[in-house]
């Protein structure tokens, strides 16, 4: 059998996250097993990239077993993926997330066109917007859009977003004459952060792996319904975790992020993990999340 001797190549491949993986290491309290793959159907584990050496010696050095995977349909979300996702969400939020969100929710600041391309940018849905329309764009979402969607009950939101994905794309305002249901969504999230979760194919297709069934493409009330039911399998997990914070970082984590917003943007994250998605994470950022909480390194 093929010994290791604790060598390891970083990974060329362009566009990885930050992270690097050590080839596999059997512990006396569990398996860690973490290899390099370009195989886009490996499981999670191996996608879920270690930034320190101690952290990766803390997962089998526990005198008890590491807590179980959380079971979703074909997929195991373990703890570790929880606390990366948090991470994410708590890292994006207090960025550029947080602070497009908070701009546009101030009714007296008009939307222009700056403002929007530079939304657009940071949501990754520029390219769903044809050339030379984003002035008309940004007057719409403005005097039309954004007062309906701040006053309009919960319940509604999910069929107006597919409403207004509709009525965008009649306009011919959309590239390739698509539906442009992850802008509106994003949108609509800027908006109402504790209310909706943005809409994305790999979200969708992570959710139809959770439970095995059949989400259609551009089905937002659809999507929000199996989402909600994905935050809520997950909580305990997350309480379990976000019970592990000192009380120092977890006052101050309410200070800057509602509980409940909290939960819908570490789930999202961790829709995307199981999606395949690779985050870029300094060992920086990594460390001084870990350094919040007090037990549970696993």
């Amino acid at each position: 059998r093929r010994r290791h001797r604790g060598l390891h190549r970083p990974s060329r491949r362009q566009g990885s996250a930050a992270f690097h993986v050590e080839p596999a290491t059997r512990r006396s309290h569990g398996v860690v097993e973490t290899r390099l793959s370009n195989d886009r159907h490996q499981s999670i584990e191996s996608r879920v990239k270690r930034v320190s050496n101690e952290w990766a010696d803390s997962l089998g050095k526990g005198k008890q077993m590491a807590p179980s995977a959380l079971a979703l349909g074909r997929c195991k979300i373990k703890p570790c993926e929880i606390r990366l996702a948090a991470l994410e969400a708590v890292k994006c939020w207090k960025g550029k997330e947080g602070q497009l969100a908070t701009r546009l929710q101030t009714s007296d600041i008009p939307i222009d066109e700056d403002f929007l391309r530079c939304w657009l940018i940071h949501w990754m849905v520029a390219l769903n917007i044809r050339i030379g329309v984003r002035a008309d764009l940004a007057d719409y979402l403005d005097k039309c859009i954004r007062s309906k969607v701040l006053d309009a009950p919960e319940t509604v939101l999910p069929d107006m977003i597919e409403i207004i994905s509709r009525n965008m794309s009649e306009r011919g305002w959309t590239a390739n004459n698509g539906r442009p249901t992850s802008l509106v969504s994003k949108f609509a999230f800027s908006l109402r952060p504790t209310d909706v979760s943005p809409y994305d194919s790999r979200a969708r297709c992570a959710l139809e792996k959770c439970y095995n069934f059949r989400l259609r493409a551009h089905d937002y009330k659809a999507y929000w319904s199996a989402f909600r039911r994905f935050a809520h399998d997950i909580e305990n997990c997350l309480e379990r975790e976000k019970g592990n914070m000192t009380e120092s970082y977890r006052k101050e984590l309410e200070r800057n992020m509602p509980d409940k917003l909290f939960k819908l943007r570490t789930a999202d994250k961790a829709l995307m993990l199981v999606g395949g998605f690779q985050f870029q994470i300094s060992g920086e950022d990594y460390c001084a999340w870990e350094g919040a909480f007090v037990a549970g390194r696993q």
